[in-house]
This record gives C-alpha cells, sequence and structure tokens, in this order.
C-alpha cells in the first residue's frame, strides 16, 4: 500500500502520511498540525514544545506488544492540578 505524500503548506516540506487512511499528522520540520482532505492539505495548528523526556520509549521506537507488533509515532504529555477548597490557605 502506497504512503500519501504532500508538501507542508506552511514550510514546503515533504509530508508522507504512514498510512493510506491519515488524516492528519504534524511536519517534523515546522512543527505545524496538518490535515488533510480530499483535495488539499490544510494547517490547522502548532505543536507546543513538550520538555525532554526521559523515558526509553521514544518516538520511532519499534517494538511487540504481546502477539502485536508496534511503532511509538508520538507522545501525549499530562497535566494534573490540584484545586484547593474556598477559604484553605493553598498549601498542603
Amino acid at each position: 500500500m502506497t504512503q500519501p505524500v504532500a508538501n507542508c503548506p506552511n514550510c514546503g516540506a515533504k509530508i508522507v502520511f504512514r498510512w493510506s487512511s491519515s488524516v492528519q499528522t504534524v511536519c517534523e520540520f515546522c512543527k505545524s498540525i496538518l490535515v488533510r482532505t480530499d483535495v488539499d492539505l490544510k494547517k490547522v495548528g502548532q505543536v507546543a514544545d513538550l520538555p525532554p523526556d526521559s523515558s526509553p520509549i521514544q518516538i520511532n521506537t519499534e517494538g511487540k506488544y504481546g502477539s502485536k507488533a508496534f511503532v511509538v509515532v508520538g507522545r501525549i504529555l499530562y497535566f494534573t492540578s490540584t484545586i484547593k477548597a474556598a477559604g484553605t490557605s493553598g498549601t498542603s
């Protein structure tokens, strides 16, 4: 199966979609979030800079979980916060 190829509308870099059914990707060079439609490619946002990650599982890591092969194609960073009740000092 061929991988769809296009040029980033923001910087002109070559964009390769990993799967033919992919409709969204991120430009490796300018970090634009790109969405593919029937006839064109549109920039819909920008990826934020993420802090360094010390995890041994980095983007493009390949492996096997059980009998299923995988490739890491991105990461998500979650932040949590604590909301203090009214009338408290805000410290633990």
